[in-house]
C-alpha cells in the first residue's frame, strides 16, 4: 500500500469530501517519494453517530464506490474504520479502487 500520510485534521468530522482525502499514499523512489494515490477514511463511531449501520450493510461511498470495512485500526491509536483507496497516479492492475496495488513494491 505504500507510505500513508494521514491528515488527522480531516478526520473526526463524519464527512467524506472527494477533494479532501484524509490520507495521501506515497511510494519511495531513488529521488524521494512519489504520490501514487489517496485514501478516504471514516471511523465507525463517526459513521454510526451520523445515523448509519456499522455492520457492513450501509458503508460510506465516494465516486460511487463502496468503502471497505468496517475494519480494526492498522496501527496504534487508529480507530475501527471504513476506508477506500484510489490509485490515481500509479496504475493498479487490480483496479483504480482496489484495496491493494500489486504493482507497488
Amino acid at each position: 500500500m505504500g507510505i500513508h500520510y494521514i491528515n488527522y485534521s480531516r478526520m473526526g468530522d463524519g464527512v467524506i469530501e472527494a477533494d479532501k482525502p484524509e490520507c495521501l499514499l506515497y511510494v519511495p523512489t531513488e529521488n524521494g517519494v512519489k504520490l501514487v494515490g489517496v485514501e478516504y477514511i471514516i471511523s465507525v463511531d463517526e459513521w454510526v453517530d451520523a445515523g448509519h449501520a456499522d455492520d457492513g450493510t450501509d458503508n460510506p461511498t465516494v465516486f460511487g464506490q463502496t468503502f471497505e470495512g468496517p475494519m480494526d485500526g492498522h496501527g496504534p491509536g487508529e480507530p475501527r474504520h471504513f476506508d477506500k483507496h484510489v490509485w490515481l497516479w500509479h496504475a493498479n492492475p487490480a483496479g483504480m479502487f482496489a484495496q491493494f496495488n500489486p504493482a507497488i513494491k
